[in-house]
């Protein structure tokens, strides 16, 4: 019974270590129309799931509410129908989360991380 109990225990502990954490703030930069723009996702853990808002400083746009986020296997799905079709889905790997944002019918790369640009160009 020990033996199974340690096996359990350390079973639970491998798939814990192993999930990686989407929760917080991921910065990443769209390029429109020949220029860049940063966007913000702002994700948190529910009772029932995920919610995410997001921010699009040039827009002046801030806490845009999304009406549906998912994340299953490593892939994150942030849908806003209402804002043209606004649809991400990208692969959590190390820190970064690299996928596509398609929006009123155009798609482009997108790659997120915890890290703000600012920050990122000061080094």
């Amino acid at each position: 019974m020990k033996k199974l109990f340690l096996a359990l225990f350390l079973l639970f502990i491998g798939i814990s270590a192993s999930a990686q954490e989407i929760t917080g703030d991921w910065y990443g930069e769209l390029m429109v129309q020949e220029r860049n723009m940063e966007i913000v996702f702002h994700i948190s853990e529910t009772g029932n799931g995920y919610t995410t808002t997001l921010d699009s400083q040039a827009q002046n746009a801030f806490d845009i509410p999304v009406e549906a986020t998912t994340f299953e296997d490593d892939v994150l799905e942030v849908k806003a129908p209402k804002l043209g079709g606004f649809h991400f889905k990208g692969k959590l790997k190390q820190e970064e989360l690299s996928g596509s944002l398609r929006q009123g019918g155009a798609l482009v790369p997108l790659k997120l991380s915890r890290e703000k640009p600012e920050e990122a160009k000061k080094e």
